[in-house]
């Protein structure tokens, strides 16, 4: 979720549920070891709401996953996700890590006991089902068994389709072409019950979110969807982890969130308006004149004297009240 899951989305989605789990985009532990006089930039958040929030890193060097753990401990996020499952030709390739880290399993003990002696929490572990020919069920399995003996893991955030590495092979194409295969996350919460697996890859409702909760796994990890209709999420408190929603409708949210942004513009300047508009490009989605919101939106941003607020409430003034209003779609079904 590179250039998705940045601080503006997660503080848009922290309007929408105050129990998700956020997580960063992947932040490479050589970025932060090498800028760090300029590391705000990548880690920079707002830490006052009350969602967790972990911070994934990237990286194969066990000292430098030690340095970059040590500030991110001091930034004060709750918990780091190790990413042994990015398949991009960057990470993997050149990088050497992401999905390739799977193939070498004692790298990933050795990075992960780095980073939980620097952070004093051991870290997750976000990885796929395997890489290329070789992501058998066994083999995930050897590689489960390794990692959490040896680094005494106990959360396995799981993508339930392969890598295909050292082909030409996009991100998108490694996120829709190896098929899904959920049933090796279930066997793995049966093999190792005293292990904590949440299941990743394809999850687009309710639906698919409570039946894999029913098959045992101990987490839903949901990106693009998330992503493409916050509001759809809007009862995942009540519907997920028990509690009330925080039942703000578009109108709310877009209130808040604009008091946000033009705080943060404030800050960061003009060079920040088109990243904070980016999230709310999803939250009429599907909606009638979402089209004519969002064009509206584009073109009230290039008045570079309007705040932020000024923008996105101006934009919403071509949506009707039941769009803005509601409260009360059923997304039961989906």
């Amino acid at each position: 979720m590179m250039e998705y899951t940045d601080r503006h989305q997660r503080y848009l989605f922290g309007l929408v549920s105050e129990k998700s789990v956020l997580y960063t985009e992947m932040v490479t532990t050589n970025a932060l070891v090498h800028c760090e006089p300029d590391v705000h930039r990548f880690l920079e958040s707002d830490f006052h709401r009350p969602n967790p929030l972990v911070l994934q890193l990237g990286g194969s060097d066990p000292v430098q996953m030690h340095r970059a753990s040590t500030i991110a401990k001091i930034f004060g996020y709750s918990e780091i996700n190790i990413n042994c499952g990015c398949p991009s030709d960057k990470v993997a390739g050149k990088g050497c890590f992401g999905a390739a880290l799977m193939m070498e399993p004692q790298m990933v003990v050795d990075i992960s006991r780095a980073s939980g002696e620097a952070f004093g929490k051991v870290p997750t572990i976000k990885c796929r089902i395997g890489v290329n020919d070789e992501a058998t069920y066994a083999n995930l399995h050897s590689f489960i068994t390794r990692v959490s003996e040896g680094a005494l893991v106990t959360h396995f955030v799981v993508h339930a389709r392969a890598a295909i590495l050292g082909v030409k092979f996009s991100p998108h194409d490694n996120r829709t072409i190896p098929p899904l295969k959920y049933e090796y996350v279930y066997r793995l919460v049966q093999d190792f019950p005293h292990l904590m697996f949440t299941i990743n890859g394809e999850v687009q409702g309710y639906k698919d979110t409570l039946e894999h909760l029913a098959q045992g796994v101990h987490g839903v990890m949901v990106g693009r969807a998330c992503v493409k209709t916050p509001f759809f999420w809007r009862n995942i408190d009540s519907r997920v982890y028990g509690v009330d929603d925080p039942g703000l409708t578009r109108r709310e949210i877009l209130d808040r969130y604009g008091d946000y942004a033009t705080a943060i513009e404030a800050v960061q300047g003009r060079k920040a308006r088109r990243a904070l508009m980016k999230p709310l490009l999803g939250l009429f989605v599907g909606e009638p004149l979402g089209k004519v919101f969002r064009a509206r939106m584009d073109d009230l941003i290039k008045n570079e004297n309007r705040p932020m607020k000024q923008v996105f409430l101006e934009a919403a003034e071509v949506l009707t009240s039941d769009t803005l209003d509601a409260l009360d779609l059923d997304p039961a079904a989906a």
